[in-house]
């Protein structure tokens, strides 16, 4: 079974705020603006931009309505389109810093690191006593959720800014350039993010310990810290301590309803546990809050297979294999489900498809091998086997001498 990996929380553009709202817009365009802020609180984005499309056409110098259609390019996705109005937006004035930044935004989000690190280096240089208004939007738990952490002097937001500069340095494995800026936002200010996130770098350099000790910093900060709890919670997953794990998945979830990821993990863990039916519950639960991975249906599927529903396990691989055709990993779950319900002709099937997608898991060929052995086709069994041994599987070898080599 595959648990979540750890979760990056990166700061993030997206969200309904407009900072035209703010700065006020006035003229023959109001009832047009207007109109914008009805779409966006409504999410018609695409919508929202076409209106700002006439209104650009008609104003072509209001900074303001650039702004707002690049949030709206932001929540379509459309990366390149941001960074086009970000732009326009520095053209009219260059020391716009709320544009900068979601500019290095909308940078890593479109995988630019290079340009994302290339304003933010500009930000960190500018005089820090500038007055100019900085709002710094950030996603706080992964699921869309956004707020604005603070308004003031980019000296005042210093840390925040070197926080992301940290996150993206991450991303592209610049472990020394992230531990330093991470580093230095804790030195500026002692917050439980920015202790979440150089726990997160201690993790990408297998420094488990040192990513436990800055993630108990941020619970003394920031008691329910969500990202802490949770990666507090997959490490002891991952070391064995499944019911340390529980509990902190279960405070996860009392305190945060709708985190599907903690569900799904909580699930995993039960799982371990040997707790099938709340682990059962606990799938459904992440499924129902949108958690639409398909390790989910491939988890369920093993646990319905634990309680002997083999019918309701086989309808999961079913959905796992619809929603990723080409998982070696589903066919391979299905595989196994079919040996255990003896039907070893569809069992070596589906462990064809797993060797098609992955032709170097020697398990495969063995499963396969001995499904065959199964249905008496000694031939193929043998070859199998063979396979797996060339390559590496020691375990098929005292098999292969006993049903391939013997009188």
């Amino acid at each position: 079974m595959k648990q979540l990996g750890l979760i990056l929380f990166f700061f993030s553009s997206l969200g309904l705020y407009s900072f035209a709202q703010d700065l006020g817009i006035a003229g023959s365009n109001t009832s047009s603006y207007k109109k914008v802020l009805v779409l966006k609180a409504e999410e018609r984005y695409d919508k929202a931009r076409e209106v700002l499309d006439g209104l650009i056409a008609s104003s072509p110098k209001k900074k303001e309505y650039y702004l707002d259609r690049a949030s709206c390019h932001e929540q379509l996705g459309d990366w390149d389109w941001a960074v086009r109005d970000y732009n326009a937006v520095l053209r009219f004035e260059p020391t716009y810093y709320e544009a900068l930044f979601s500019r290095a935004q909308a940078y890593f989000q479109n995988g630019d690191h290079a340009m994302a690190i290339r304003d933010l280096e500009k930000l960190l240089e500018a005089p820090r006593s500038e007055t100019k208004m900085v709002y710094f939007k950030m996603s706080e738990n992964g699921l869309g959720e956004s707020y604005t952490s603070g308004v003031g002097t980019l000296s005042d937001s210093h840390a925040e800014i070197l926080n992301f500069m940290g996150k993206v340095r991450l991303d592209i494995n610049d472990y020394d350039g992230a531990k330093d800026a991470f580093n230095k936002a804790i030195a500026l200010q002692s917050k439980a993010d920015y202790y979440v996130s150089r726990g997160l770098l201690f993790e990408r350099m297998e420094m488990e310990k040192e990513a436990k000790v800055d993630y108990r910093k941020a619970l003394i900060l920031q008691p329910n810290n969500k990202e802490a709890l949770y990666n507090l919670a997959t490490l002891a997953e991952y070391e064995g301590n499944t019911l340390d794990a529980i509990k902190m998945y279960d405070k996860i979830i009392e305190n945060e309803y709708g985190f599907s990821e903690a569900y799904f993990n909580r699930g995993y863990s039960y799982f371990e546990a040997g707790l099938y039916k709340k682990a059962l519950t606990d799938f459904d639960s992440a499924l129902a809050l949108g958690y639409n991975d398909v390790d989910v249906y491939l988890n369920r599927g093993l646990t319905y297979q634990k309680l002997k529903n083999y019918e309701q396990a086989l309808v999961d691989y079913g959905l796992a294999i619809e929603k990723s055709p080409k998982s070696e990993k589903a066919y391979a779950k299905r595989a196994g489900l079919y040996f255990a319900m003896k039907k070893y002709q569809k069992a070596a099937e589906d462990y064809t498809t797993a060797i098609a997608y992955k032709p170097s898991e020697a398990k495969y060929f063995y499963n396969r091998g001995i499904s065959y052995y199964n249905e008496r086709d000694y031939d193929n069994a043998c070859a199998d086997l063979q396979w797996a041994i060339s390559l590496g599987f020691e375990q098929a070898k005292a098999v292969h001498t006993k049903i391939c080599q013997s009188d």
